[in-house]
């Protein structure tokens, strides 16, 4: 099944956004395929996903470990 209201939502986002010149960051959209709604997800596609949230989040922000 194709999540066509999650890229219209963000389409939509883009569109009000794109002329802010606030918004200088992109918009993140993650779309995971036979994944369900949460409960009972297995704990590699959790993990997986919460490692895709914080990747992006550190690279927009310039974050780094060490």
């Amino acid at each position: 099944m194709v999540p066509l209201h999650s890229y219209k939502v963000v389409s939509a986002l883009q569109a009000a956004w794109g002329a802010a010149e606030v918004q200088t960051r992109p918009i993140l959209l993650r779309v995971e395929g036979k994944a369900g709604h949460g409960a009972g997800k297995p704990t590699s596609k959790i993990l997986d996903e919460y490692a895709e949230v914080y990747a992006f989040i550190a690279k927009e922000t310039g974050a780094s470990w060490s």
